[in-house]
């Protein structure tokens, strides 16, 4: 069963879900689409969709929009666990803390944050809320002028990103000071199947403009990045669940990997891949959906998928992020943006009032 985002749902996941009829949980969102599509969704009324999680039916949300929902009606306590462990990161945090025993963190609240000083002694350091979405709010302080900067930006712009999302998405009561990863960032979609072992379903590098650069502008993947760095990413999957005890669980990953190639995890998000229809760069790159594999217990045939890739494609998505500032009902000429990559795939364009960026392009490089 699906849960439908509130905010963006891609033709290409309308498309899909009039094609399999996979059971979609009846929102509001979901029964707005179902009237544009002619009454095409196989829409589940709540009650029953309780019914058939608690029996053992699959769970995907497209976002953490609806994790309130899943913790007030579902029973399930290893869920209800596994869900805790991805959206709190100083519980994160802590339950991996005996893998990173060097590593600095610190969880405040709001009131504690507008007077804590630079933490100088473990600087460079990231600032960012304890529950958050789409690096909001996230910002990386190597002086004590970026703290105070920081401060200020998030003590200015916390009632609008919480306009944006609700509070299981973005939250405004905790934050995490954490010292700064060096490495290469990667986004993994995966999940934990019926015996909680890892399935890898994509992995995305992460590329930034530079050091201070915290956006989600620029995620790659194709044949290279899988091949190269699958069997260490599952690795670093199947300990972290050794504390977090998933099973049937979809999660999306962010991590770094260090020079000596220690894979330390930014954050985990529950019950999702890729936020927004992200997660759908596997269509172009790879030929099929990262959620359908999950919804029918199944796993890419990466031997075969590889042996018939151009070794040396890379598919790109990159998230269109307005300036900081930019006022409500801003929209932007998505054709010209579009006319200036060579290979673009696809263009998603989102309601920036409701999302707070302007859409996804899905480019491929050669």
């Amino acid at each position: 069963m699906i849960i439908l985002d509130d905010a963006h749902v891609s033709h290409r996941m309308q498309d899909y879900l009039q094609t399999t009829q996979q059971p979609v949980l009846k929102t509001a969102k979901a029964l707005a689409l179902q009237e544009e599509n002619a009454g095409a969704f196989n829409l589940v009324d709540p009650d029953e969709a309780v019914s058939r999680v608690e029996s053992g039916e699959r769970l995907y949300a497209q976002s953490e929009s609806h994790l309130d929902w899943v913790l007030a009606n579902i029973s399930d306590v290893r869920l209800k666990r596994a869900i805790d462990f991805c959206k709190d990161k100083a519980h994160m945090r802590a339950a991996l803390a005996p893998l990173y025993p060097n590593y600095f963190f610190k969880v405040v609240s709001a009131e504690e944050l507008a007077t804590m000083p630079f933490p100088a002694h473990a600087a460079p350091v990231v600032l960012k809320p304890n529950v958050g979405f789409l690096s909001l709010g996230v910002f990386v302080c190597a002086t004590a002028d970026d703290w105070n900067h920081a401060k200020a930006e998030v003590a200015a712009h916390l009632n609008e990103w919480g306009s944006w999302y609700k509070g299981s998405v973005i939250a405004a009561d905790r934050f995490l000071v954490e010292g700064v990863i060096e490495g290469t960032e990667y986004a993994i979609d995966a999940y934990y199947d019926e015996n909680g072992n890892p399935q890898i379903m994509d992995i995305l590098r992460h590329d930034f403009a530079s050091e201070h650069d915290t956006s989600d502008r620029l995620y790659l993947t194709g044949p290279s990045i899988i091949r190269e760095k699958a069997a260490a990413m599952l690795s670093f999957l199947a300990r972290a669940n050794e504390a977090m005890g998933a099973v049937n669980f979809p999660v999306h990953v962010e991590v770094r990997e260090t020079a000596d190639g220690t894979i330390i995890p930014i954050e985990f998000n529950a019950m999702r891949f890729a936020g927004l229809g992200g997660t759908e760069i596997s269509w172009f790159a790879y030929g099929f959906y990262t959620f359908d594999h999950f919804l029918n217990g199944t796993a890419p045939n990466w031997s075969a998928i590889l042996a018939e890739s151009d070794p040396d494609a890379l598919y790109c998505m990159s998230v269109l992020n307005p300036p900081t500032g930019t006022p409500a009902g801003t929209t932007m000429d998505y054709g010209a943006f579009e006319s200036r990559f060579a290979h673009p795939l696809a263009i998603d364009r989102f309601d920036f009032d409701a999302t707070g960026i302007l859409g996804f392009l899905f480019w491929k490089t050669i």
